[in-house]
């Protein structure tokens, strides 16, 4: 009897563990500012500022942060900086600029 209630414990415990993992740990907001001090880092502060406001959404386990600005000039498509951050612990994944 003690050994199935044990039993029962260690699977509801894993259980709960594997939904918590499951669950990103790294929030939109939080990727977008990671990608914001990567960009900077690589592509300098005039890109960053030309191309905001920015937007990610999840896809497994990533943020993918892209710019959500409106076509400069009259122009599509081009230049505006990408990023993809690990959900799990907000490493840098990918930094790009879009074609």
């Amino acid at each position: 009897m003690i050994r199935h209630i044990a039993l029962i414990s260690v699977v509801a415990l894993s259980t709960v563990t594997a939904q918590q993992s499951a669950k990103p740990l790294v929030t939109e907001s939080q990727a977008i500012n990671i990608a914001i001090k990567a960009w900077d880092a690589k592509f300098g502060r005039e890109v960053i500022l030309r191309y905001r406001p920015y937007r990610a959404y999840l896809e497994k386990g990533k943020w993918h942060v892209h710019s959500i600005a409106p076509d400069l000039n009259g122009q599509r498509g081009g230049g505006s900086p990408q990023a993809e951050i690990q959900a799990s612990d907000g490493r840098v994944i990918k930094v790009y600029l879009a074609r």
